[in-house]
């Protein structure tokens, strides 16, 4: 399945410095419980090194609205955001539709900042 047919989950955030040690040990694990979800049908880490917006972002692809309920609903999920939460100065999760047609995407955002 092409990518832009995916419903896409953004979870965008930054690690302040002094966080960053305890992100780096908790990383690996969280990936593992997000990637071995069968719904997930692609992840990607992207960076913003402009120091515009948020510095991380993680992008899930699911096949169909209910997988991503599925996911974000799930038990994984929900421990994983929330310790990203307890270690991020700000998240945000997205959830961007597959266009109808050949306009842009909807978007529909759900947003928990942390100053």
């Amino acid at each position: 399945m092409p990518t832009n047919d995916l419903y896409e989950y953004d979870v965008e955030f930054a690690i302040p410095g002094q966080r960053r040690d305890s992100f780096e040990r908790w990383l690996p694990m969280a990936t593992c419980r997000w990637g071995i979800d069968r719904r997930v049908v692609s992840f990607e880490e992207q960076h913003n090194d402009t120091g515009l917006g948020p510095e991380t972002r993680f992008v899930f692809g699911f096949e169909s609205l209910e997988d991503w309920a599925g996911f974000v609903e799930g038990r994984a999920h929900s421990e994983n955001m929330e310790t990203l939460r307890e270690l991020a100065s700000t998240v945000q999760a997205t959830l961007w539709y597959p266009p109808l047609s050949r306009g842009s995407p909807t978007q529909t955002s759900v947003v928990a900042n942390r100053q």
